[in-house]
């Protein structure tokens, strides 16, 4: 009976190791602030819920446009090269290759409240509106066509006060929600960003299958 248990959870370790693969979700998006100035361009957060990770040089470029899912005028993602399996990381609209202002604008919002900071990428594309939108990205190494390979959407941002869409809890962000959201200082009219950028909680997929061997493992003890 033991070797058949032990037999059985290696089966399932490995099985597991052979279906690794990497999961791309978004997971918050940030339209602008409800009113006043924006405090940084428009960004969207993607998170890796996979058990390997996303590799541009070996999976292909991530592309993005809005809610038209328009392949033809999707625009490349610069700046991230690789996502891990439970990282979360930021794309900023604005600038295409280096980021430029638009991402250390965004870093120097953030870099007080979020430790450590998540990897910051950027594009230069449509922007998002507080009306409500969508995301589409395509995953390609070659020009992107047809229907996007991940979507993301959010509803009418009016109320929601600088905060981001978190698409995890389906709600707009509101400070110490269940995602850690907080609020970065303020506009000019006194309205701050609200978010929790780089945290969304992934396990790590691996340890699903430690866990199952440890449990294989005590009930063999306990015989």
């Amino acid at each position: 009976m033991r070797i058949l248990l032990c037999a059985a959870a290696l089966a399932a370790l490995l099985s597991s190791q052979a279906m690794a693969a990497f999961d791309l979700r978004i997971t918050e998006i940030w339209p602008g602030n409800t009113d006043g100035e924006n405090l940084t361009d428009d960004w969207f957060e993607v998170t890796n819920y996979g058990d390997m990770a996303w590799v541009e040089a070996t999976d292909g470029n991530l592309y993005f446009d809005d809610d038209s899912f328009d392949a033809t005028t999707a625009d490349l993602l610069f700046g991230v090269d690789t996502i891990a399996p439970g990282e979360s990381v930021i794309f900023v609209d604005g600038n295409a290759g280096t980021g430029g202002i638009n991402t250390f604008l965004w870093a120097d919002t953030w870099g007080t409240l979020v430790s450590p900071l998540p990897q910051v990428g950027s594009y230069e594309g449509s922007g998002l509106g507080q009306g409500g939108d969508a995301i589409g990205l395509w995953i390609t190494s070659v020009a992107p066509t047809g229907s996007p390979d991940i979507t993301g959407s959010y509803p009418d941002g009016n109320g929601s006060l600088g905060g981001s869409y978190d698409l995890v809890l389906g709600s707009f962000s509101t400070v110490g929600n269940a995602a850690g959201a907080v609020a970065t200082a303020v506009n000019d009219i006194g309205e701050p960003a609200i978010g929790s950028p780089g945290s969304v909680g992934v396990p790590e997929p691996a340890s699903l299958a430690l866990v199952g061997m440890s449990l294989v493992v005590f009930s063999l003890r306990r015989r």
